[in-house]
């Protein structure tokens, strides 16, 4: 947006605000256009043409402000975003957890049983650690390691004292967690801790992104009726079946007037299933056939009444769509998001930060199930269990002055954790943990150094369970009596299993959107369980959604790296490679395939940094060397010799990454984690402030034309003057086709042909049917279908423009400089169509609804066909004069050449010429007067904010 092209292209802070005034304004005035205003006069036209419609104009509005929104936000940001994320157990945490504890203080544990740490001895664990602030609690990341298979125990006090989710060593984390560096004081690129007892910052997760989550909980986790327990695909036919029934069941309300509540759930209904659906989602992705069709199908979602005019249609349809109308899900839902409006109103925007302990308790995604009562009925106080439960029930919080603290005691008056209910929804809410780490207290290093710059970003990891009928949960026990009890959906499992996994997979993709972290990596175990194709799908999906939105002109299969970004694949835990392994076996890294081989895009080296990481100081089978591996031993050379191997560690930083890896065991080091982080930091750094600030401007750019593209809608504005241009329009069209063909032999001219085609063709795909059936099929429809597929040309070209102008059609071709050339020569052409011309199309859809045969969606699926062929017949040939059909033209006055040129070339005189001449002769020969537009709802408000100050 930085080199406007025309008085309405903004920069990103003028987009913004007009943005967001002018969905205040629809709301406010605007929704009312099609109503006649006290000030309207004399005139007597048909108001309904000048309604903005919600499934393009307004749909696009939208896009725009949280497009520059996410611009804004990214380009601010003081620091890059490095990610982790895997599968649970690859040892995303285990990774940062040596380095965050490096210095923490512990105290020993006697080896005779009789003895015990005493209390003074105990106080300091904990602190010099790098969550440790002066004047805050102590703590561990993750509690220090004890062999229970040996019969060590962990002191209580270590549980109560861990940040991380305890599970083993292993992670069990419900959200998103995001280091950053602290500081005691204000410093710059730094997060003040002004609380040291209340350090983390709390985010919640967005009404929107929430139906995302619980979306693709309901489809990862429930079960359904085909097989292996999973839900049936959605197709084209099913999706119009449900919708039509949908609609005859709902049909009273399709007149209503579009409510802001219904329609903004609507827009979360339409993004989540976009999102699904260019996802690879299996249950969802055969929805879109072509890009024209799928986008046709969201318009009119936003477009119908009946869906967009109530709010409790719309969270019926989305739970019919998402979760097959289970009411298990659907009061879930209800109260999840019922308490999140809750907590806005009363906390009133200020920023939530929470106690250490209250940190630990949300992260833990097993804490939502100890809240509620055990089911034996012992609660013992003393367990881990019983802890928590009644760190849950303490759970509240207070209001000091510009911030809201959360915290266990009876100084958090208003309780969170009342009912097991409550809290468990409470952290089902929670979406991101800001966690200030305290970098005096880390040892100098990489991880040190990467932390200082950048936020480390650790995300949940994803259940590597395969989902199948024997394990899914029952959501509905009416459909499916027969499952086993054990599959209940009860509210332990809906919290820790649905919402939990839910919010792994929407967080990613809410990330990816957000256009914030420039390094993605990805980390998977080479030992016990292979990875489920659930698992892998999801991953792989992910980073796919991550790679669309961060780097666009990413090819997938080509073997490149993507550009702006970086993708790496850390391969852990070697203990049980190295163990199973044989020097005199040719192919010993070659079985470690089926670990990291489904990785798709993940595990292409050519694509992504391939890091090799142990953790030794874990002293765990998982990592322990039970024979030598390391620079120079028998089996070393023999693995970094292999086939596989050099494919995967083909760079000279992998090599390295793995001789480091062997080299730590003997030093006590970090087992490649450090070296992995060094890396990670060059990554980052490679790129410029003004690098990584240049990656958003092409999505600036897009927004900034999609918004000039909203700013001049037909009808938006009243027109400043009675002047009709449109001869002056079509005539400047003629002019500059005549120019660019001038000199084309016959191939060229044939390019130009083409282009004019495609200009001037209606693809049925792209066409948005009234949602109120045959009662829609007016004059007024017809007129918005030709807007609608105006606005569309224009899109196409500017998408030809992003390309870099490559490709058929060849606007350029027909002389067209910029979008305007299009927009006005497109606006020009219906217009002159004329009312009546509108009046016999929609008299004609009227027929053809009347004898098609079937089913509702069976008509309009033929009725897109129909209407598609007649809107294309008007434009092209159905000129004011009559004519015989087998009369040829031909251009007057042109001589027959050789070697013809222009309008003497026999492609001209096929399409350009009868078109231009018969066609558009015609057309200027009969104008009839255009439809003045008259004062509407909200103009004076309208004016104030697009005019400039």
């Amino acid at each position: 947006m930085s080199e406007p092209s025309h008085e309405n292209q903004c920069d990103v802070v003028r987009a913004a605000k007009i943005s967001r005034e002018l969905i205040e304004w629809y709301w406010r005035a605007g929704c009312r256009r099609a109503e006649r205003p006290a000030e309207a006069g004399d005139w007597q036209g048909n108001y309904e043409q000048f309604a903005l419609p919600t499934g393009t104009w307004l749909r696009q509005l939208y896009q725009v402000r949280d497009g520059v929104a996410a611009v804004q936000a990214a380009a601010s940001a003081p620091r890059s975003s490095v990610a982790l994320w895997g599968m649970s157990q690859t040892g995303k945490s285990t990774s940062v957890s040596a380095l965050i504890d490096a210095r923490v203080q512990v105290a020993p544990i006697p080896a005779e049983p009789d003895k015990v740490v005493t209390a003074e001895q105990s106080a300091r664990d904990g602190v010099d650690g790098g969550l440790h602030w002066e004047g805050g609690l102590p703590y561990f990341f993750v509690a220090p390691f004890r062999d229970t298979e040996r019969g060590e125990k962990y002191p209580m006090h270590w549980y109560e004292r861990s940040l991380n989710p305890f599970n083993s060593g292993l992670d069990a984390s419900s959200c998103l967690s995001r280091f950053v560096p602290g500081s005691r004081t204000p410093q710059a690129g730094r997060v003040h801790v002004s609380d040291p007892l209340h350090p983390v910052q709390v985010h919640f997760v967005p009404p929107a992104d929430l139906l995302h989550a619980l979306a693709r909980g309901f489809d990862s986790e429930c079960l359904g009726g085909a097989l292996k327990g999973k839900q049936h695909e959605w197709t084209a036919d099913r999706f119009d079946r449900m919708l039509a029934e949908f609609r005859d069941q709902h049909r009273a309300a399709a007149t209503a007037a579009p409510h802001r509540e219904a329609y903004e759930r609507m827009l979360a209904v339409v993004t989540t299933l976009d999102d699904l659906v260019f996802g690879r989602v299996e249950t969802f992705a055969k929805l879109r056939t072509t890009d024209a069709d799928w986008q046709s199908r969201l318009e009119s979602l936003l477009a119908d009444s009946i869906l967009v005019g109530d709010p409790q249609n719309a969270d019926e349809f989305a739970a019919r769509l998402f979760w097959n109308g289970s009411a298990i899900f659907t009061e879930r839902y209800v109260a999840l998001r019922s308490l999140h409006d809750t907590l806005m109103r009363a906390w009133a925007g200020k920023p939530v930060f929470a106690s250490l302990p209250v940190t630990s308790l949300l992260l833990d995604m097993q804490s939502c199930v100890n809240a509620f009562p055990p089911k034996d009925g012992r609660d013992d106080p003393a367990t881990r269990e019983g802890k928590q439960r009644r760190l849950s029930q303490a759970l509240g919080y207070k209001l000091t002055g510009d911030r809201v603290l959360l915290g266990c005691g009876a100084d958090y008056t208003v309780k969170l954790g009342a009912t097991a209910e409550q809290y468990a929804n409470l952290q089902g809410l929670v979406w991101e943990l800001v966690i200030p780490i305290n970098l005096d207290n880390l040892n100098p290093g990489p991880f040190r150094a990467l932390l200082a710059a950048s936020d480390l970003l650790d995300f949940p990891g994803v259940g590597r369970d395969e989902k199948n009928e024997t394990n899914r949960l029952n959501a509905h026990p009416a459909l499916f009596p027969a499952a086993s009890i054990d599959q209940a959906c009860t509210a332990q499992r809906f919290y820790s299993d649905i919402v939990k996994r839910g919010k792994t997979a929407s967080i990613v993709a809410t990330y990816s959107r957000r256009l914030t972290v420039d390094s993605f990596s990805i980390l998977q175990n080479i030992d016990k369980d292979e990875p489920s194709n659930h698992a892998t799908d999801q991953l792989t999906n992910g980073v796919r959604t991550w790679l669309r939105n961060m780097a666009p002109g990413f090819t997938e299969g080509a073997g490149q790296p993507p550009e702006g970004v970086a993708l790496n694949l850390g391969l852990t835990f070697w203990g049980e490679f190295v163990d199973q392994s044989k020097p005199d076996r040719a192919a010993n890294f070659e079985m470690r395939r089926k670990f990291y081989g489904k990785l798709g895009v993940i595990s292409d080296p050519g694509v992504a940094t391939v890091f090799a990481l142990n953790y030794h100081w874990i002293k765990s089978p998982r990592v322990k060397f039970t024979q030598p591996f390391k620079k120079g031993a028998e089996l070393y050379e023999r693995v970094v010799g292999e086939s596989e191997f050099q494919r995967m560690f083909r760079t000279p930083i992998s090599l390295e990454s793995l001789q480091v890896m062997t080299d730590d065991l003997e030093q006590g080091g970090s087992g490649g984690a450090d070296f992995m982080f060094g890396k990670l930091r060059e990554q980052v750094a490679a790129r410029s402030p003004a690098e990584r600030a240049a990656r958003f401007d092409p999505v600036a750019r897009r927004l900034g034309t999609t918004l000039e593209s909203l700013l001049v809608w037909r009808h938006l504005r009243a027109p400043r003057g009675e002047h009709d241009t449109r001869l002056e329009q079509l005539d400047a069209f003629v002019d500059r086709l005549h120019g660019a063909i001038q000199n084309r032999s016959e191939a060229g001219v044939r390019i130009a042909s083409h282009a004019l085609r495609e200009l001037l063709n209606v693809d049925p795909e792209g066409l948005s049917l009234s949602a109120a059936g045959r009662d829609g099929l007016t004059s007024a429809f017809v007129e918005k279908l030709f807007n609608e597929w105006k606005n569309r040309q224009v899109q196409r070209y500017d998408e030809w423009v992003r390309r870099g102008g490559g490709g058929e059609p060849d606007w350029s071709r027909l002389g067209v400089r910029d979008r305007d050339d299009i927009d006005r020569m497109l606006e020009a052409l219906i217009t002159s169509l004329g009312r009546g011309a509108a009046e016999e199309m929609a008299a004609l859809a009227l027929r053809c609804w009347d004898t098609i045969p079937g089913r509702d969606e069976h008509r309009q699926q033929h009725l897109r066909r129909y209407l598609a062929i007649e809107m294309t017949n008007r434009l092209l040939y159905k000129s004011p004069e009559k004519r015989t059909a087998a009369a040829a033209w031909r251009p007057a006055g042109v001589r027959r050449e050789a070697a013809p040129t222009g309008v003497a070339t026999p492609a001209y005189a096929a399409f350009i010429g009868p078109f231009v001449e018969r066609q558009l002769g015609a057309i200027k020969r009969h104008l009839t007067p255009v439809v003045l537009r008259p004062p509407l709802q909200g103009d004076t408000q309208l004016e104030a904010i697009l005019t400039p100050a």
